[in-house]
């Protein structure tokens, strides 16, 4: 498994887009950081499978969101 690293900006719009989602509907923030925490689980054990954007960068979508 290769690391990932989470920027600083990244964790803060994870965690403001949890609030939003945990605003909207109870729980939904929650459910929000599963899929969060699933797509960097997946991201670490096949850290290839997404087109590079920048040199050593690649974005991971969180579906369902």
């Amino acid at each position: 498994m290769k690391p990932v690293r989470v920027l600083a900006a990244a964790r803060r719009d994870i965690e403001r887009e949890r609030r939003y989602y945990d605003h909207a509907q109870l729980g939904l923030g929650a459910r929000f950081s599963h899929a969060v925490a699933k797509a960097l689980r997946e991201l670490r054990e096949n850290s290839e499978a997404m087109q590079e954007i920048a040199h050593g960068v690649r974005r991971w979508p969180v579906r369902h969101f």
